[in-house]
């Protein structure tokens, strides 16, 4: 019978798991670190969600039809290009009938418009203001999270609409407002390594 030997727990384990770590008890800390910022991250998106699920349910309108189909188009190819191939191979993988996707697909981007006009409006309402730092800070965000080779930044930030992003900044303090003024009732329980 073979065994595999798996290499001891120590500070030689932890040096070879990165440069930047020099001891078993660093590495410790850097995976809690990391495990802690992810659960945030997550509660973060939830809490977000919540939010616009709770926008959505109090403000129930007649949404215009150009922009419900061009978010359901945009909806399309992100899905198209997620799996780097056509719509109809997504239906055959995942066995989903065309009726069935395209309703979600709808109803998604009926949730995405409407958020995206409650929080216009509430944007306006509250006077929100977007400052050139906040811009920034969203635009090096988007660098960091789709982690945009040192190279190809100027290039990104010369395609960037500024307007986009100013919105994006505005909804995520209006979105910071709702979230603030809400009643939370998750618990949640701290990671330990």
């Amino acid at each position: 019978v073979k065994m595999e030997k798996l290499p001891e727990l120590d500070d030689e384990f932890a040096k070879d798991v990165s440069d930047n770590i020099q001891s078993l008890q660093q590495l410790k800390q850097e995976i809690t670190r990391s495990l802690t910022q992810e659960k945030e991250e997550r509660e973060r998106r939830d809490r977000i969600d919540a939010a616009k699920t709770a926008l959505n349910k109090l403000h129930p309108f007649e949404l215009p039809p150009a922009l419900v189909a061009k978010q359901f188009g945009a909806l399309s190819r992100h899905l198209n290009q997620m799996g780097g191939g056509p719509l109809a191979e997504h239906l055959k993988q995942f066995g989903h009938a065309r009726e069935k996707l395209n309703r979600d697909l709808n109803q998604t981007a009926e949730f995405l418009v409407r958020a995206d006009l409650v929080l216009d409006a509430l944007a306006r309402q509250e006077n929100i203001q977007v400052s050139e730092t906040e811009l920034q800070q969203k635009a090096a965000g988007i660098i960091e999270q789709e982690k945009i080779p040192a190279d190809q930044i100027k290039e990104f930030m010369q395609q960037i609409n500024v307007n986009v992003l100013r919105k994006k900044v505005a909804h995520d303090k209006a979105l910071d407002l709702v979230i603030k003024h809400a009643r939370i009732t998750t618990a949640s329980k701290p990671f330990s390594v």
